[in-house]
């Protein structure tokens, strides 16, 4: 390990002593400083580009509050929109450029966490002109909440004045400390032993070999949604449990999403920070301003909000594909749901239950295939060979199935991936069991022992992957 290294983790560490023994505010103080500290460590650049847009936020914030004149306060408003949008946009055309060739040199900024901190500045000065923040919200808060590690790289998003409100009550807690550590432990369980062990085979199988038959690629697909799922909510628990222990307190991410019926439910459950903030500063608004027009606003309404929902993830022909996917399928369960076709009561409940399932698990995995690769002929591609009934079944089950699924075949490898599917399936059928024993006290040191023991049997220590929302 380098010096630099060495020195970053001793100064971090020092810094939690401080913080565990000093009172009040100077607890926040030493706590924003460690977040500095790491961000700055790990990107210099991302570190002054945050500090900048804090800063001009702040200021225009500043402007909209204390401005005498209507229209001096709607000029500030819509000039802080507009800067927020252009840095968004910056840093995404510039990705794209970089993806596509146009740029053959290293990226100008690496943009991390760009999209979650823009949305908070966003959130922060739509609520500052619509006088809905409660709480002042100092320079030092809003810094605080733009830099604040466990959720900068992939959220949960969190609104500057509830995050601000938080920072008078941090500390270490007893209560917290159990319940963070336990949380860090099952999101470390979800990333290491279910999500990076999928990954080898989703890699394998997307990027390195694709394949012609419509069977595997269909597979493939339901063990990305699962892969993503693992990988995302592992992150989320990780950033609640490291808060936790702060004794600040992070919005839930995901709620068992795929429990759900219908792709309206799943929405409530999947990344439901960005669904709710999408839903407040998008759907809502526009639903309201077209209410006259009904269905067709809130037709317009849904379309509008999953294009931004798709450029928000990136400027992708497959990302805009992917968000019209899930607003079409909006659209249909809400006329459905007005004629009463959902309610269905001669449908006996546990048919319907699985029926809906099964269904959601289908339209969310292939409308994944256009989030995961970003080409959107390659992504068409592979859901045109998924429907393609002449090509659909392998014609030698076991080596033009399994063994490809096993990134190779070798018999090791097979076993390796059999044992993968044996986890997946035992999380996905336990995992609202295991996550409600996180927030028991009972059999505390049985967990930690059989959590340890998961990751050191079954986790994936070589070719660990990065969390797959930190591109977006």
């Amino acid at each position: 390990m380098e010096l630099k290294s060495v020195l970053t983790v001793l100064i971090c560490l020092l810094l939690l002593i401080l913080f565990n023994f000093k009172k009040g505010d100077k607890k926040k103080e030493i706590l924003l400083i460690l977040c500095i500290l790491i961000i700055g460590y790990f990107n210099f650049q991302v570190l002054v580009i945050v500090l900048f847009i804090s800063l001009i936020n702040f200021y225009l914030s500043r402007k909209i509050t204390l401005s005498l004149s209507a229209l001096q306060k709607k000029y500030s408003f819509f000039l802080a929109i507009i800067f927020n949008c252009s840095i968004f946009f910056f840093f995404k055309l510039e990705d794209v450029l970089f993806e596509t060739g146009i740029f053959d040199s290293k990226h100008i900024f690496l943009a991390l966490g760009m999209s979650f901190y823009t949305l908070n500045n966003m959130a922060f000065i739509i609520d500052t002109y619509k006088k809905r923040i409660d709480y002042e919200v100092t320079f030092k808060n809003l810094l605080f909440s733009n830099l604040y590690f466990p959720k900068f790289i992939s959220g949960p998003i969190i609104s500057v004045g509830d995050f601000s409100k938080q920072l008078n009550n941090i500390g270490f807690r007893e209560i917290d400390l159990s319940i963070g550590l336990k949380r860090i432990l099952y999101g470390l369980i979800k990333k290491m032993v279910i999500a990076d062990r999928l990954s080898e085979t989703v890699i394998y199988n997307f990027d390195i070999h694709p394949h012609d038959f419509g069977l595997t690629n269909l597979f493939i697909a339901f063990l990305f949604a699962i892969q993503l799922y693992f990988d995302f909510s592992g992150y989320s628990d990780i950033a609640i449990g490291v808060s936790r222990i702060f004794g600040i307190t992070l919005p839930e991410n995901f709620n068992f999403p795929f429990k759900s019926t219908t792709i309206t439910e799943f929405w409530r459950r999947w990344h439901i920070t960005l669904t709710s903030w999408l839903s407040t500063y998008v759907y809502y608004p526009i639903s309201f301003y077209y209410r006259k027009k009904r269905f067709f606003g809130v037709v317009i309404a849904l379309i509008v909000t999953f294009i931004v929902s798709g450029i928000w993830h990136g400027l992708h022909a497959s990302l805009l594909i992917y968000a019209l996917m899930h607003a079409t399928f909006l659209i249909i369960e809400f006329v459905l749901s007005k004629i009463g076709f959902v309610n269905l009561r001669f449908i006996p409940r546990w048919i319907g239950s699985t029926f809906g399932r099964i269904y959601v698990f289908c339209i969310v995995s292939l409308s994944f295939i256009f989030l995961r690769t970003t080409n959107w002929e390659k992504s068409l591609l592979i859901t045109k060979s998924i429907f393609n009934s002449n090509s659909f079944q392998p014609t030698n089950f076991f080596n033009d199935f399994i063994a490809k699924l096993a990134t190779g075949g070798e018999l090791d490898l097979v076993f390796n991936f059999y044992i993968t599917v044996l986890l997946v399936l035992f999380f996905m059928l336990f995992n609202k069991r295991m996550t409600y024993l996180v927030h028991q006290e009972k059999f505390y040191w049985i967990y930690f022992i059989v959590g340890i023991l998961l990751i050191v049997l079954f986790g994936q220590f070589v070719n660990r992957t990065q969390f797959i929302y930190s591109q977006f």
